[in-house]
């Protein structure tokens, strides 16, 4: 009893409620996906035994309507749509009369959204039959007639057989309904009055359909809309790498490949968690692999894709993530009330690039690069050496120009800057800092190949190693990863000793054998300034005399090196 009244009950101060929530495989039956029912009852008691009787009954009617799901006979269709036409229409022009366009981009933006759909729908006609063997053209809109057209006849989309003849003049009629809908819509916009009825109702007695609600209100923008306003709301104030603008891009476009270009107030937590379970069960890379290019969603979900050509949760995490912001910004702007994100986790089996071992160190400081006469690149020469003794990362160190190279009280010093005009960007507002050059740097000459770079009228401090376009580091991680570490580091790729190793290799070293306390470590590396709470914002940090007498600490043991 008690799990019944938890599961169905709501008390509120009139009295009790009935809230039943429609199961899942039942959802595509009702427009709403929970019924609240008042029981006019104070008795919990009494409640309970007059929900568990309305329940009783509401399961027995959702049954009853499953099995006698809308047949698509021609006469089912011409009442189905003819039904649908009229309320939209209702729709649509309540929506014009109280809320038309505000402004004049508004305007623009409705309008140009009505006409790429509209040019959509148009084109579907033109180049189907819907009828014969012909096969229903194969895109993300023509999949969202689809499941538009199982919306209206309320039929589950997952055994409904889209192939069929009778689904396919469901279909047409729904299509050219919708064009003739949306062509009113857009007369209406540009300030004609339109036909007064669609020719699709011409001949029919018009019956009056009850509005839905006193008040319609118009759908939300669509979240494609909204993408390039989000990311010059957001280069308004720090700007946006262009990578990570082109990510966001991408990211919504994952939405829309599998939801299609919803309104943003449509979009749910259940919507959010389909996105996510859909996703996991795509190819990676499908874009780029022949077996996959050419095929929609609906196409690949029905293949049996192998678990390793699958996405990966931390990339579908990253995509969620992504979306989430949106959503955020979205909520900023009052366009949602809810973020359909908030909560929804993605599971990752991903694990963390490995460090180093004493062992793997000798590896890589005896391997080809470091043996005498064999003239490496000066810069991939220091490169695994400042990664190592700095704990950067190495789209700091790619980046890192000779101007940031300074004393600071005696000290020879390195700065990881973010200069728009430099081009110069950082992960995180952790990231700018400052840090010394290690003692073993000093030793082996980095001061002078800092002046050999000056006098030689270079501008970054690892010049030879081309900057990425994506990140900087790129062209140095695919250097390191694919060819130096699979020609002389045997065993590094399988066990994921990457370019990235050192940092972790040196903040592991700094914080476990030589000791150094976390809160310098963190400046050290640019990491945020954790386990600090409130302290952490008049924590201004460390001198670089501080700083370099604990880097002094961190001793690798590294074998005798040479400098070239």
């Amino acid at each position: 009893m008690t799990s019944f009244a938890y599961s169905y009950l709501e008390q509120r101060p009139s009295g009790y409620y009935l809230r039943y929530t429609i199961p899942k495989h039942q959802r595509h039956l009702l427009r709403t996906r929970q019924l609240r029912y008042s029981l006019h009852n104070p008795s919990k008691k009494l409640a309970i035994k007059l929900a568990r009787a309305v329940v009783s009954r509401i399961e027995v009617l959702l049954a009853a309507t499953e099995r006698n799901q809308a047949v698509l006979d021609d006469q089912t269709i011409r009442d189905t749509i003819r039904r649908y036409v009229l309320e939209e229409q209702s729709r649509l022009s309540d929506g014009h009369l109280i809320f038309p366009p505000r402004n004049e981009n508004e305007h623009e933006i409705t309008t140009d959204f009505i006409r790429e759909n509209l040019g959509h729908l148009r084109a579907v006609l033109a180049i189907s039959k819907f009828d014969g063997d012909e096969r229903f053209p194969a895109t993300t809109f023509t999949e969202n007639i689809e499941l538009e057209v199982c919306k209206l006849f309320r039929l589950d989309p997952t055994p409904t057989n889209t192939a069929s003849l009778e689904f396919k003049r469901a279909c047409r009629e729904w299509t050219r309904a919708t064009s003739e809908l949306w062509t009113e819509h857009l007369q209406r916009l540009d300030g004609q009055t339109g036909p007064s009825e669609p020719s699709y109702l011409s001949g029919a007695p018009v019956v009056r359909v009850e509005p839905i609600a006193s008040i319609v209100k118009p759908q939300g923008p669509r979240i494609k809309s909204q993408l390039e306003p989000f990311i010059d709301d957001r280069n308004a104030g720090r700007p946006m790498r262009e990578n990570t603008a082109d990510a966001y891009r991408g990211h919504v476009r994952a939405f829309t490949d599998v939801l299609g270009d919803l309104p943003v107030d449509e979009v749910s937590y259940e919507t959010a968690t389909q996105l996510r379970d859909t996703l996991l069960k795509l190819p990676k890379n499908r874009n780029k692999k022949a077996a996959y290019r050419d095929l929609t969603v609906k196409q690949l979900l029905k293949l049996d894709i192998p678990d390793s050509d699958k996405l990966q949760g931390r990339t579908v995490g990253e995509i969620i993530a992504a979306l989430k912001t949106l959503f955020d910004w979205l909520k900023v702007k009052r366009l949602i009330e809810v973020n359909p994100f908030d909560g929804v986790i993605v599971a990752s089996n991903s694990q963390s690039y490995a460090s180093l071992t004493p062992a793997d160190l000798t590896t890589v400081f005896t391997s080809e690069l470091y043996q005498p006469g064999t003239h490496p690149l000066a810069s991939q020469w220091w490169l695994p050496l400042l990664s190592l003794h700095t704990g950067a990362r190495p789209s700091e160190l790619l980046q890192m120009r000779l101007d940031d190279i300074t004393t600071v009280d005696g000290i020879l010093c390195a700065s990881v800057v973010d200069d728009a005009d430099t081009g110069q960007q950082v992960k995180t507002q952790a990231g700018i800092r400052t840090f010394p050059i290690h003692p073993l740097l000093l030793e082996l000459g980095f001061a002078e190949y800092i002046k050999e770079l000056r006098a030689g009228n270079h501008d970054r401090v690892l010049h030879g190693i081309p900057l990425g376009n994506r990140k900087a580091g790129d062209q140095a991680g695919k250097w390191w990863n694919e060819r130096y570490r699979v020609r002389h580091l045997h065993g590094f790729k399988e066990q994921r000793k990457t370019l990235y190793s050192f940092r972790h290799t040196f903040v592991t070293h700094a914080l476990n054998v030589a000791d150094i306390e976390l809160p310098l470590v963190q400046q050290i590396v640019g990491h945020e300034k954790s386990q600090m709470g409130a302290t952490k914002h008049y924590d201004k940090g460390a001198t670089m005399t501080r700083l370099f007498d604990e880097l002094s600490k961190v001793d690798f043991k590294l074998p005798a090196i040479k400098r070239i």
